[in-house]
């Protein structure tokens, strides 16, 4: 499937158009975060988190991207700026799928 939990890496198995999504979520005891997506160290799309602007004390951020990616490129996800917590379990996700395969 191509997706490595213990790395976090998502290696293409096949060439063609990915789509992928992230969800995060942090609290007020650790402020505000951004994560991105990446493609082979290039930034595709970026989320923030802002646990210190909410009445509730917790925010989520999410964001989605679509890219090509050839068989072996890999993509995954980074913290960008801010604080480096964010709540595990459901409150984090990575997820991808192939769209469209390259036609040979």
């Amino acid at each position: 499937n191509g997706y490595s939990a213990a790395s976090g890496i998502f290696t293409a198995p096949v060439s063609g158009v990915y789509a992928f999504f992230f969800s995060m979520r942090t609290t007020h005891a650790h402020g505000w975060i951004m994560v991105g997506i990446f493609k082979n160290n290039i930034l595709l799309a970026e989320a923030t988190a802002d646990g210190n602007s909410h009445s509730d004390d917790v925010d989520k951020g999410v964001t989605f991207a679509t890219a090509h990616l050839n068989k072996g490129e890999q993509a995954y996800v980074r913290h960008t700026a801010g604080e480096t917590y964010v709540e595990g379990g459901v409150f984090t996700t990575f997820s991808g799928l192939l769209v469209s395969p390259d036609l040979n």
